[in-house]
């Protein structure tokens, strides 16, 4: 439960690898700028959609919504499915919005990046 959380002014915000599922409770943490999710099972992007964000690392093949949301922030300026000090995994957005468009993150593309059916 991380709704406690709701009257803090955090600026970063570590969650990797825990049970949290909703988001909601951050929805209001207007000085939040940077969140690691990866490997929850938080399904629906949509409650941190209008935080200044500037970093957010997920796990793409979780989310079934918000994702679009996401890519809309204008203040993003990193993206990633992991974040290992040692390693620069880190994206910029257009980087990471093209590899997530082919699918690379999550075994499938998503419905803008597929092909159109060839004509027979």
């Amino acid at each position: 439960d991380i709704s406690p959380l709701v009257t803090t002014p955090l600026i970063s915000l570590t969650l990797h690898q825990t049970r949290v599922e909703n988001l909601q409770p951050l929805a209001t943490l207007r000085t939040l700028q940077r969140l690691h999710i990866g490997e929850t099972p938080v399904k629906d992007l949509t409650p941190i959609a209008s935080l200044p964000l500037t970093r957010l690392v997920f796990t793409p093949s979780t989310v079934e919504k918000g994702a679009d949301l996401i890519r809309q922030i204008p203040t993003m300026q990193q993206l990633g499915v992991e974040f290992e000090d040692d390693m620069n995994t880190l994206m910029p957005p257009a980087i990471f919005w093209e590899r997530y468009d082919k699918g690379e993150f999550n075994g499938k593309a998503s419905p803008s990046a597929e092909p159109a059916p060839s004509p027979k």
